[in-house]
């Protein structure tokens, strides 16, 4: 069983070795209405899974944050902790842009939203080649402009996506499915399976293994390259 894991973990590491020239990564997005601007994640969970977000309406920045790493741990403890370390790195490495333009990326292409509505980038995460280096750019002027909802959802996807992204994840699409459903009003009617199947998967980029304890050996060696040790957590 040990070589088995140790097989696996290689394989694992492999490919995000093979993923190291990508450099950038996908970026959390929103999509811009003239009445409102709503996270992406949220917004395809609106229109494709026919979710609601009642709840986060009425909730603050720390009830937010509450919420969410509390949904996290019903699933992995373990997750849900190492999620908490890297707000603290998010924290410590994030930096406003004024007048920065951020590419739309390929997986945000075939989204459909409404006519008089538009796209936008609002945080791209780049890995770093020196440890003191910053890791999430914001775009200031979009972000100033967003409520306590959307703020707290783009820093959440960029914790998933760090997660996924040093696994297995070619892109984000995955990501923003997790997120939408984690935090949906939906989401209190779920148990483990429907957990397992909508979220935890879908950050792990397949869940190969049920426990994200298991996947520590691969992951952390890579996020230590951020300037960021997992013994932290």
């Amino acid at each position: 069983m040990k070589i088995f894991l140790i097989v696996i973990s290689v394989v694992l590491t492999l490919q995000v070795i093979a993923r190291e020239s990508a450099g950038v990564g996908n970026g959390g997005g929103t999509v811009i209405c003239p009445n409102k601007t709503v996270l992406l994640d949220y917004y395809e969970g609106q229109v494709n899974s026919d979710y609601t977000y009642k709840k986060l309406s009425n909730l603050t920045s720390e009830q937010l944050n509450t919420l969410f790493f509390k949904r996290v741990a019903l699933y992995d403890e373990v997750l849900a902790n190492f999620l908490r370390s890297l707000k603290n790195l998010y924290q410590k490495k994030k930096v406003e842009l004024d007048s920065a333009t951020f590419k739309i990326p390929d997986d945000f292409k075939n989204i459909f939203y409404e006519r008089n509505c538009k796209l936008a980038v609002n945080i791209v995460q780049k890995r770093p080649t020196l440890g003191f280096e910053k890791i999430f750019f914001i775009n200031k002027d979009l972000y100033q402009n967003l409520d306590v909802v959307t703020k707290e959802g783009l820093m959440f996807h960029e914790l998933l996506y760090m997660v996924a992204i040093n696994l297995e994840a070619e892109n984000s699409r995955q990501v923003r499915q997790a997120l939408a459903y984690l935090m949906s009003d939906q989401f209190e009617d779920s148990n483990r399976e429907a957990l397992h199947k909508n979220f935890y998967v879908k950050v792990t980029a397949g869940g190969f293994f049920s426990r994200f304890e298991s996947y520590l050996p691969v992951i952390c060696p890579r996020i230590e390259r951020y300037g960021h040790k997992c013994s932290d957590f």
